[in-house]
């Protein structure tokens, strides 16, 4: 019976070693399935964020061509300002002379 108990201890220590490995590999598949799954949610909020940018994007290019119209400026210029277009007495017109550099 003594030649047995050498091939039973070396089977022993190769179905724990086999376990271990297996076990190392289940370890190691869920935490990069579980690495995975938080980086698609954090890949979803991330793409999220980027559309209410974009749309907050619209918005802000869409306000400012209403502030920055002429017809709005020149409503404003004449209702807040009292300003008015000059009248041909008011322009004084600038020419060239032939002496200037």
């Amino acid at each position: 019976m003594k030649p047995r108990q050498p091939t039973a201890r070396r089977t022993l220590a190769v179905s724990a070693f086999v376990v271990f490995m297996l076990f190392i590999l289940l370890f190691t598949y869920s935490s990069l399935n579980l690495k995975n799954i938080d980086y698609g949610y954090k890949m979803q909020a991330l793409t999220q964020q980027v559309e209410a940018l974009e749309i907050e994007i619209d918005k802000l290019r869409a306000e400012r061509a209403f502030m920055v119209s002429l017809e709005r400026v020149d409503r404003l210029a004449r209702s807040r300002l009292d300003l008015a277009p000059p009248t041909a007495d008011q322009v004084i017109r600038a020419r060239r002379s032939d002496h200037e550099d």
